[in-house]
């Protein structure tokens, strides 16, 4: 009998959220345990899972276990720098022009606007994929559960 673990750490409170969907794969938690572990002001469980590989239908449950995986929304990073941009375009400006005046900041102003509506704009795509993406997410817990 072959066995493979699986470790995922989840919130506290989310446990058996996390149990739920992990047994919708095949997997069993390991002796009914889990660990809590408080790190700094953040809390949370450790979860230990096993399951046999020889199970009934362990192929599908594994390939729809991977698709679940692959199914995630990635989230653009945020616009860092803005400040920095700003100082450094008024500062070549400044000396470009060897005279300080307010419209040097325009540039810098200029590209932090841009970029933070970018970013506003990619994070919005990312939840509206999030969105499409927990009703797929949610399919394929439902074939997983029916095949065990």
């Amino acid at each position: 009998m072959a066995i493979e673990t699986k470790y995922v750490t989840t919130g506290v409170g989310n446990e058996e959220k996390a149990i739920t969907l992990w047994q919708s794969f095949g997997w069993k938690l390991k002796d009914d345990k889990y660990t809590r572990i408080r790190d700094r002001s953040i809390s949370y469980s450790s979860l230990t899972f096993e399951r046999d590989m020889e199970i009934k239908n362990y192929t599908e449950l594994k390939a729809l276990e991977d698709e679940y995986n692959a199914s995630v929304p990635v989230y653009p990073d945020e616009p860092r720098f803005g400040w920095l941009i700003l100082i450094v375009s008024t500062i070549l400006l400044y000396a470009a022009t060897q005279e300080f005046s307010i419209w040097l900041l325009i540039p810098g102003i200029v590209i932090a606007l841009v970029r933070h509506m970018i970013y506003k704009e990619k994070y919005a795509d990312a939840n509206e994929m999030k969105t499409s993406l927990e009703g797929k997410r949610e399919e394929v817990c439902r074939k997983a559960r029916a095949l065990l």
